[in-house]
């Protein structure tokens, strides 16, 4: 495979020259970049401005960023934990007209609070759903410039466009990996023995018989092929149906086929070994993606394991009904997964992410896997969420302490698939939590859809069809948001340094203490409930938190805007009222 050519934006400002009205719109949206570290302007806006001035800007970002990955000389994974993350689908970064592809989304890229992104999948699938992949290699058509395309920039050199963008704005590239394929991809093709089949609806309980099952689509491909016609996926599906052959499809429903990465266990014990083939694929998968485009961290998919399956008696032979073995890679596998990524301790800073249970962050972390992914980003800001997120901020508490490679949990923040009001608010509670709450060992790190920090919806819709984001039309709603995240920077050594000392929680509010040397930080929240009330007020007296009696300055926020009102006052007592529902504040007392 040849090698990509380095520094591609360079070449497109050169196909594309920017003239003097998108010069100076370059110029000052990199001047901005550089003071700000990030681009205030809505997403929406950004995204209708032309490849001419894209170029532009990252042409002149080359000229003062290194192209190289930001974790290149780091040792280990332990910026994993410290990182915050953004889900970025690029087919969604566009706007109505004009849709989203990967020169577009690299500008996107620069409205980002966070230090790395995980890419919704990129390659070839026939059906909308991008999770549907026909490969792991193989471009989707859909996701180019056609301008650039026109210009001889082919789908190679925009995907690495896209990445050196990343890297020239400081993020850390995810690549989203799924042992589940469509039926008739490539792979499934190509190297049936990588999957189970069934014949006439009837799986074969034994390897034999599916062996004699992969010899026949084998012959069945191979006469598609001798036939001199162009490949194409119905050719592929006739021929399997005549003879009533299909891959197995997922316990999941999506009727994806996964890889059988355990072979039939022939003692019925419904577990059996690795099948070292379908392992081996699996975690070279990302090779391409680490080595070709300089991606620094695997996201493995599907890895929540359901509950144990009986067996049969260990020494009998299993019968027609006897179960198969486990779908979702236990833990052995993705600690296959994990080494593969890592070139077995080549690659150390090669980070890993599963999808998984929170509570298990601990034995998934000692199989190398240095975040657990929960999809609970639609859980309501409630009483039991807040129980929940309680015990899990001292669960980690007990697992970091006194590690220098920390395990953790992201904090999901979306704002949902349709435009909704207490969706946003939701999603902001979420976020000042993330930003509030996990102090020292028990930081969670932000996990974002794309656009959330402005109330941009539909994310988990964008991956399922070919839609861009939904984003808001007002400027004004991403004020909180960005506000809150100017203050939580402020605050970011004191929540690196300091520990959660109290919490309460009842059924209209929660409220914690966060201790640092010089300060305390009171985060409160109007939880969500049914009959829809604030908190009521109440008088918090915060002496008993205190290391001595010297008197104490007060700041409120309330997130409208990013200076705190100034409290001064000889008593320590804080009378805490009028937050509205969903809603919250922080005190800092210095």
């Amino acid at each position: 495979m040849n090698a990509l050519s380095k520094n591609v934006w360079k070449q497109l400002s050169r196909l594309f020259p920017a003239n003097d009205e998108q010069s100076q719109r370059a110029a000052g949206l990199f001047r901005e970049y550089e003071s700000q570290g990030c681009l205030n302007e809505p997403a929406s806006t950004l995204l209708g401005l032309s490849l001419e001035t894209t170029a532009d800007f990252f042409r002149r970002a080359a000229l003062m960023h290194s192209l190289e990955s930001p974790i290149l000389r780091r040792r280990d994974t332990r910026w994993m934990s410290e990182f915050d993350y953004t889900f970025v689908n690029v087919r969604a970064a566009g706007i109505p007209g004009k849709p989203g592809d990967f020169l577009s989304a690299a500008l996107f890229l620069t409205t980002l609070r966070t230090q790395g992104i995980i890419l919704a999948p990129v390659t070839r699938g026939e059906s909308e759903d991008l999770h549907f992949l026909e490969s792991h290699a193989v471009i989707r058509e859909e996701l180019v410039n056609t301008r650039a395309l026109k210009a001889g920039m082919g789908a190679e050199l925009q995907m690495a466009a896209f990445c050196e963008a990343a890297h020239m704005l400081g993020l850390v590239l995810g690549f989203d990996l799924d042992y589940r394929v469509d039926p008739f991809a490539a792979v499934v093709l190509n190297r049936p023995e990588l999957f189970l089949w069934k014949k006439e609806g009837i799986i074969p309980r034994s390897e034999e018989e599916q062996d004699r099952l992969r010899e026949e689509v084998r012959g069945r491909v191979a006469v598609v092929r001798k036939t001199g016609q162009a490949p194409q996926r119905g050719l592929f599906a006739a021929a399997l149906e005549m003879t009533e052959l299909e891959a197995c499809t997922s316990e999941d429903g999506s009727g994806r086929a996964p890889l059988s990465l355990r072979l039939i266990p022939k003692t019925g014990t419904g577990l059996g070994e690795h099948r070292e083939s379908a392992v081996s694929y699996w975690g070279r998968v990302f090779d391409l993606w680490r080595d070709r485009y300089g991606f620094d961290f695997l996201l493995l998919r599907g890895t929540r394991e359901s509950e144990p399956q009986e067996s049969a008696p260990a020494g009998t032979e299993p019968p027609e009904t006897a179960p198969l073995p486990p779908e979702i890679p236990d833990r052995s596998l993705v600690r296959r997964a994990a080494d593969a990524a890592r070139k077995a301790g080549v690659r150390r800073n090669i980070g890993v992410a599963a999808e998984g249970r929170p509570f298990d962050v601990e034995s998934f972390g000692v199989q190398g896997v240095d975040l657990i992914i929960e999809n609970d980003e639609e859980d309501r800001a409630d009483k039991a969420w807040f129980e929940q997120t309680f015990a899990l901020d001292e669960k980690l508490r007990r697992v970091n302490l006194g590690r220098k490679l920390r395990f953790s949990v992201p904090l999901a923040v979306t704002p949902g698939n349709t435009e909704s009001s207490s969706r946003r608010e939701r999603a902001l509670i979420r976020r000042f939590t993330a930003r509030f709450l996990g102090a020292g060992p028990s930081r969670r790190p932000l996990l974002e859809t794309m656009g959330a920090i402005e109330g941009a919806w539909g994310y988990q819709d964008s991956l399922k069809k070919n839609t861009v984001m939904g984003w808001m039309p007002d400027p004004a709603e991403a004020r909180k948001g960005v506000c809150l995240e100017n203050v939580a920077r402020s605050y970011a050594e004191i929540m690196n340094s300091g520990e959660r000392v109290d919490r309460h929680l009842d059924d209209r509010c929660a409220w914690w203490v966060i201790r640092s040397k010089q300060s305390l930080l009171v985060p409160i929240v109007s939880v969500e409930n049914e009959d829809l009330l604030p908190p009521e007020p109440f008088n918090f007296d915060f002496s008993s938190y205190l290391k001595d009696d010297h008197f104490s300055t007060v700041l409120e926020f309330d997130f409208t805007e990013e200076r705190g009102l100034l409290h001064l006052s000889a008593s320590s007592h804080i009378a805490v009222a009028g937050i509205p529902y969903r809603s919250f504040r922080l005190y800092v007392i210095n």
